[in-house]
């Protein structure tokens, strides 16, 4: 069937359906009904799931019947996680003793996100779904009259995706950009064997690995009968029908009525004009993340990001299951004190988590304390747990009067937070092979963060503050960070959040706490002690912004 709606689909569906029911037994006619479809998903889901996709959607959801090997790229809001959750129920559905595996490389969306749109799709359906339901997917959806099975998987767990078997599988790669490359190896060892499909979906977030390869060295050439690969399908979210407004034309499932009505409104969770324009107008049209997240194209020289869009995509992906654990960090990047011009920014961290980001404009020495104060009320220590450390930029003459206003708070007995300053126009400190500056070093740092597990929350502003640094090649081969004049100008603006979230990253070996125990709350000071106990006490210059 085409990707068009089927014509004559009219109110007296459901009671035709009904009534093909009940000519079967009870228990044989959900079964025998649902694997008529095996040629025709687009009509499982209108007649089977009560929801017809848009004509992109579609186009997605009908690629299994044509091709063995299909991948997808797109960016955001375009259906992928219901288009997904459809295919692997028309194939559970189609094929006898079919097996179908889902995975994604977070829990979050193997089990948040794709299970549960099966689950929205199986209790909505118009003709029940054989089978055994369960909450998780990894017991997925099972029915023990043909051994078919729905499971879900992360894409750290191989052997368990590598020991699936069956006469009819599918392999469902949802995020695909991201998924390890012995993950495929281990599908296309399962795939060697019997009836098997694999389907990729994901946002173009990474320029290298078998999701990258498959719309490039492993396409498809659909001009040659011969040739193997890859389908590729390619939607920009502009194209979503709330966008072009073909949500006029589609139709949905009315329950109470028991028929098919004409949509009234767009469809809920897909792109709109607004969310399309909001993301030109924060990232801009060249921008990395517009092409990858809006235009669902593959961005090239990744390689010289610092943090490239992948990697970005990745800490978003994880925020949401990490737990902030351990010593509250606070990176501090003071601006000016007009209302022009650049913002301060404050970026609060435990542990692989960023808590928060804050950026204010005007504040003077004096409310930049203030504001320090306020962020650690808002993420308060336990009894044990060691004072906060606020790590500060120092550099220029506004950075000098914040320090100077900070370190009288960390030298007096009542200090709510320790003080590390930084100055980055010095020399690295820990890999001075590898990096010109510590400026560099403290991004390269804040980039091995994220590739070890950092999780960051959403903010447009920081993601296109990280997506816009880039390494260049210094002297001696070294690495060093697009000047801030480079970063004005790119950004119009200096990158004050990316910068904020830099500094929280950065523990000065001296206040890091052994094999991450919490340290206790240290007892209140004299005034030398607290000096001497905080990069506060680092006087090696007479002038105060050397």
């Amino acid at each position: 069937m085409s990707a068009a709606r089927a014509p004559g689909l009219a109110a007296d569906l459901a009671a035709a359906i009904a009534k093909r029911r009940n000519e079967l037994h009870p228990i044989d006619s959900a079964r025998e009904l649902v694997s008529r479809y095996r040629a025709d998903p687009a009509g499982f889901c209108r007649e089977v799931l009560g929801f017809e996709p848009w004509s992109r959607q579609c186009e997605i959801i009908e690629a299994p019947c044509r091709f063995k090997r299909v991948s997808v790229v797109s960016g955001h809001k375009v259906g992928k996680s219901t288009a997904l959750a459809a295919i692997a129920l028309w194939f559970y559905c189609s094929f006898p003793g079919a097996r179908v595996v889902i995975t994604a490389t977070t829990d979050r969306q193997v089990n948040g996100i794709i299970w549960r749109e099966v689950r929205r799709l199986v209790r909505n359906a118009l003709i029940p779904i054989p089978g055994v339901l369960h909450t998780m997917a990894h017991s997925g959806l099972k029915d023990d009259a043909d051994f078919s099975e729905i499971v879900g998987y992360t894409a750290k767990d191989a052997e368990a995706i590598a020991g699936v078997s069956a006469g009819y599988l599918l392999y469902l790669v949802d995020e695909a950009s991201g998924v390890a490359q012995h993950i495929f190896d281990a599908i296309e060892g399962n795939r060697a064997v019997g009836q098997a499909w694999i389907f990729l979906i994901s946002n173009p977030t990474q320029a290298v690995g078998e999701f990258y390869d498959s719309h490039h060295s492993k396409a498809l050439d659909t001009s040659d009968p011969e040739a193997t690969g890859y389908y590729t399908i390619h939607i920009d979210s502009r194209e979503s029908p709330n966008v072009t407004g073909e949500w006029r034309t589609l139709l949905e499932w009315d329950r109470k009525a028991e028929q098919w009505r004409t949509r009234t409104e767009p469809v809920p969770g897909l792109a709109d004009p607004g969310w399309c324009a909001e993301k030109l107008r924060e990232w801009g049209p060249e921008s990395p993340l517009f092409l990858v997240r809006v235009a669902g194209k593959f961005v090239a020289a990744e390689e010289s990001r610092a943090f490239a869009v992948g990697l970005i995509s990745e800490a978003h992906e994880r925020w949401p299951a990490t737990d902030p654990t351990g010593r509250l960090w606070i990176g501090d990047d003071p601006a000016g004190e007009g209302n022009g011009g650049d913002e301060h920014g404050f970026c609060a961290r435990r542990g692989c988590k960023v808590l928060e980001l804050r950026a204010r404009r005007g504040l003077t020495a004096t409310g930049n304390l203030a504001e320090l104060l306020d962020l650690i009320n808002a993420w308060p220590a336990g009894p044990r747990e060691a004072l906060p450390v606020v790590v500060l930029d120092s550099e220029g003459e506004v950075g000098w009067r914040v320090y100077c206003v900070l370190k009288e708070h960390a030298a007096s007995s009542g200090a709510r937070f320790v003080l590390a300053r930084v100055r980055t126009s010095e020399n690295p400190k820990r890999r001075p092979q590898d990096y010109q500056s510590l400026r560099d070093e403290i991004a390269g740092n804040a980039r091995d963060w994220l590739r070890e597990g950092g999780a960051l929350p959403e903010n447009a502003k920081l993601e296109k503050d990280l997506a816009a640094y880039r390494f260049d090649a210094g002297t001696k081969g070294r690495l060093k960070l697009n000047s801030k004049d480079e970063m004005r100008e790119l950004l119009g603006r200096s990158p004050d959040l990316g910068d904020a979230f830099m500094l929280s990253c950065w523990e000065p070996r001296s206040l890091r706490t052994e094999d991450g125990a919490e340290a206790p709350r240290p007892a209140a000071r004299t005034i030398h002690e607290e000096v001497a106990h905080t990069a506060a006490s680092v006087y090696d210059s007479l002038s105060p912004w050397r």
